[in-house]
């Protein structure tokens, strides 16, 4: 169980990061950086909601 609840807060955590950088990406012009900032972001998120939703069916599943 380790390895998913960490895969998910490193994936999180990606996320979060991407987010930051779309914003101060777009603000300062950088259209090209902005846009691949959300794209890994958006990425990320769906990684983390993936591995959310496996650990929850791992809990059912073995409990």
């Amino acid at each position: 169980m380790k390895k998913i609840e960490i895969f998910i807060a490193v994936a999180l955590i990606i996320a979060m990061v991407g987010v930051v950088l779309f914003w101060t990406a777009g603000f300062n012009g950088n259209m090209m950086i902005s846009q691949w900032a959300l794209i890994v972001a958006g990425i990320s998120c769906w990684g983390a909601l993936i591995g959310i939703g496996w650990r929850k069916l791992r809990q059912r599943n073995f409990y």
